[in-house]
């Protein structure tokens, strides 16, 4: 139904300069840049005609435009949807203007279906990056942002420049790389090489981005697993011995019968237990994403909250950010007071943890005004015993008039003082 009301306006538009619907017109267009390979190049002539300081000049370029626009925006989209049961192929590119990217699917047939378009261009800061520091920003640009697509799963990055095979594992890299591959461990991935002249749509892309950098880009804080090489650097239980945990769990066994025979569990309305890959996973439906929790046995709970917690790069977070750390891969009944109580245990965060009270006063004067208003008492030794085999002293004094009083005990017990 959307698709046929917008045929019949776009295909009535009448294009007026400067008018509120030619910007309309423009700000659509831009909405659903992702579904129109080289969208910037081909709304170039428009975008030029809303600069500051240009001469509106309605041409021959202009018109193509916006008639080559109109036709994208009435015909059915080019891309596919994904299938998670698919590899995922993100090709990037980086020229001297901005950035390109496409991320396609590897289908049952051997054939390439694309999924997404992305392009942007380069600050100024951006654009003094060598030549391999601005590959390596597209990657890093790409993998973040269809990140809800990759990752979890192992996917190939190809790109037209040879070095960034290699680039991380140099002797001495830039402090930039370096923290570009610690981002980018967050991601499996294999980095493949192609020539530039086999790289089309990325380069397109790249040379010409969409105008501006598309908004604000939420960028979630990262977590860096011990080891690069690891299988999956977020996770340090293999899915094989999750799954021979899951099977010899009986309360796991028990959600996995019942959503054999019931297809699917539905825990509330935006919440249910299915079965993937042979495994209990609880879905969770939220707003902008869908979680995929893995349903975690008993025997593996306690080794998971160490990692996400103790690790030597997880920091020793906090209750909640430890909580959401697990919560956005695992699930399992009373996560949240699991973690509660390892983090209120833990011996780390017990010692080095800041005290939650304010701080002690500054040291006052004790003020007094007469002779034994008040006395200090205290116990003395014990000393070398005495002739009269006393070994301890007990001292009295006057804070008026410093006044001393001493008598010597045997026993230093409550009931002898």
């Amino acid at each position: 139904m959307w698709i046929l009301k917008r045929q019949r306006l776009y295909k009535t538009s009448l294009c007026q300069p400067h008018s509120r619907p030619f910007q309309r017109f423009l700000g659509m267009a831009g909405w659903y840049h992702r579904f129109v390979s080289n969208f910037s190049q081909v709304a170039e002539p428009l975008n030029a005609l809303k600069r500051k300081r240009v001469k509106f000049l309605w041409t021959a370029e202009c018109q193509t435009s916006f008639e080559t626009l109109k036709r994208h925006l009435v015909t059915p989209p080019i891309l596919g949807h994904p299938n998670f049961d698919c590899p995922f192929v993100v090709y990037t590119d980086a020229s001297d203007v901005g950035l390109g990217a496409v991320l396609v699917q590897q289908t049952g047939l051997g054939t390439l279906e694309v999924l997404a378009f992305a392009s942007r261009t380069l600050n100024g800061a951006e654009r003094n990056y060598s030549t391999t520091e601005q590959e390596c920003l597209a990657v890093v640009w790409a993998l973040e942002k269809w990140r809800y697509y990759l990752e979890g799963r192992h996917f190939t990055v190809v790109t037209d420049h040879s070095t960034l095979v290699w680039v991380f594992k140099t002797n001495k890299p830039s402090t930039r790389l370096i923290r570009w591959a610690l981002q980018l461990q967050e991601f499996t991935f294999a980095v493949e090489y192609r020539k530039g002249k086999y790289n089309t749509v990325p380069d397109a892309l790249s040379r010409a981005p969409a105008c501006g950098n598309g908004g604000p880009h939420l960028t979630r804080a990262t977590f860096l697993s011990s080891s690069r090489d690891s299988p999956k650097t977020d996770f340090p239980i293999s899915d094989e011995a999750i799954w021979k945990a899951q099977q010899d769990d009986l309360e796991v066994q028990a959600l996995y019968q019942t959503i054999l025979e019931d297809g699917e569990k539905m825990v509330n309305p935006t919440t249910k237990l299915t079965i993937i890959e042979d495994k209990v996973y609880r879905v969770v439906q939220l707003p902008h994403r869908t979680l995929y929790q893995m349903y975690i046995p008993e025997t593996l709970r306690l080794q998971l909250i160490q990692h996400f917690h103790e690790d030597p790069l997880a920091g020793h977070l906090g209750r909640f950010k430890t909580y959401k750390r697990l919560q956005a891969l695992l699930y399992w009944p009373h996560l949240s007071m699991d973690v509660k109580s390892h983090i209120r245990n833990c011996q780390v965060c017990q010692m080095y943890k800041p005290e939650g009270r304010k701080p002690a006063g500054k040291l006052q004067q004790t003020v007094v005004t007469r002779p034994w208003e008040m006395l200090g008492v205290d116990l003395m030794g014990p000393f070398p015993r005495s002739s009269n085999q006393n070994v301890y002293m007990l001292v009295f004094v006057d804070y008026y008039s410093k006044w001393v009083e001493l008598f010597s005990l045997r026993p230093a017990t409550a009931r002898t003082v």
